[in-house]
């Protein structure tokens, strides 16, 4: 089974004057955690906005308590930097089921002939016209 978590956080970063104050806040933010812990975090709202910091942060794993441990984790963190007040986070987690398992119809097969596909067809954004 594969479970995924993703969290947003914000962080008020209204005390910076300009963008390239809170963007040194954000790249402080995002390498300290990236160091620290094996995820993904960008910044994804808000980019114009020199007041508010909002993050993405995912991570997968197979275990359901292990992932939800570790956002917690990363997200007291994050506000334990003390560079910038949080003020939201959330979090959600979703289950993905055993690979094993077909996620298809298996009834509904088009009989589709893989060598006809693949003759008939074009690298993407190598056409002939």
């Amino acid at each position: 089974m594969m479970v995924v978590a993703i969290a947003r956080i914000g962080l008020d970063t209204s005390s910076s004057s300009s963008l390239k104050d809170k963007r040194s806040i954000a790249k402080a933010v995002i390498d300290r955690t990236r160091h620290r812990f094996n995820i993904s975090i960008s910044e994804i709202e808000e980019l114009d906005s020199h007041s508010l910091l909002v993050l993405g942060i995912t991570t997968v794993s197979n275990s359901a308590s292990h992932v939800q441990a570790r956002v917690d984790k990363l997200l007291d963190f994050i506000e334990k930097l003390c560079l910038a007040p949080v003020v939201f986070r959330e979090r959600e987690i979703t289950h993905f089921g055993n690979l094993a398992e077909p996620f298809w119809d298996e009834e509904d097969s088009d009989d589709l002939n893989w060598d006809e596909v693949k003759n008939t067809s074009s690298p993407l954004g190598l056409t002939d016209e």
